[in-house]
């Protein structure tokens, strides 16, 4: 994938932010991710056929974007401390790490058959980027104990219930801030979490300029005391009750 492919199709889809957006990313190292994404795509299972045909403008640009606009909404800095939750190969945190002033980065998965690929290789490359601080750790979410200013998370687990899961990662008057599709209807719930898990909603940015994926938002949630005793539960009883809540739906 070549620097002039990723930059013809930053312009395609967000022609307004074109010059921004170059501005804040180094497209060197994400040229290399894509390569290795293609590379390593059977083996470790990251997208489907039809999927890894579209990486670049469809998975990438997603990712890119999305860190963009937290960037653009001053959550995120090279002091920041931030956790991807659920990362697979990398996505949406690995482009964290791509920008100029990346932050401190943690890629967190419970299993290592695709976050592995990804460590392998860039334990590979790091030498030629010794300013870039990524991190990974394999475990569930709800099991570690850590802080962070930062947590994000692309379709890992349900929005509400994500909520919960990451409660004892973020860091109080730190942001977690899940990148999320159609918007659910689960407000009694959502209102119970959000209390249960010491979090307050700050806002909600819509994106537009995703629309030719969909439709795309992201929440802006804010820590403001610790979780209730015994928040997060196990993650069998969570698990049951987002398919109790889905079958009711």
């Amino acid at each position: 994938m070549s620097i002039e492919e990723i930059s013809t199709s930053i312009q395609k889809h967000f022609p307004e932010s074109y010059d921004s957006i170059l501005d804040i990313f180094d497209l060197d190292i994400i040229a290399a991710y894509i390569e290795f994404l293609k590379d390593k795509n059977e083996q470790g299972g990251f997208f489907s056929k039809k999927d890894s045909e579209n990486i670049l403008d469809r998975h990438i640009i997603e990712a890119m974007y999305f860190a963009y606009v937290l960037y653009g909404n001053n959550l995120v800095s090279r002091e920041t401390k931030l956790v991807d939750v659920g990362s697979g190969p990398g996505l949406p945190g690995f482009l964290f790490l791509c920008m100029m002033d990346s932050p401190k980065v943690t890629l967190l998965d419970s299993a290592k058959r695709k976050l592995g690929l990804t460590e392998d290789w860039w334990n590979e490359i790091q030498t030629k980027y010794p300013d870039k601080n990524c991190k990974f750790q394999y475990q569930r979410a709800e099991e570690w104990k850590n802080h962070f200013d930062l947590v994000v998370m692309r379709a890992a687990i349900p929005y509400p219930y994500s909520i919960e899961v990451v409660s004892r990662l973020v860091l109080k008057d730190g942001h977690y801030c899940p990148f999320l599709g159609r918007e659910q209807k689960w407000s009694k719930v959502e209102t119970r979490i959000l209390s249960e898990s010491g979090f307050t909603i700050e806002g909600t940015i819509e994106l537009e300029e995703l629309s030719f994926l969909g439709e795309r938002h992201i929440k802006v949630l804010k820590k403001h005391s610790q979780a209730k005793h015994g928040i997060p539960r196990e993650w069998k009883i969570i698990s049951k009750e987002i398919k109790e809540q889905e079958w009711e739906k």
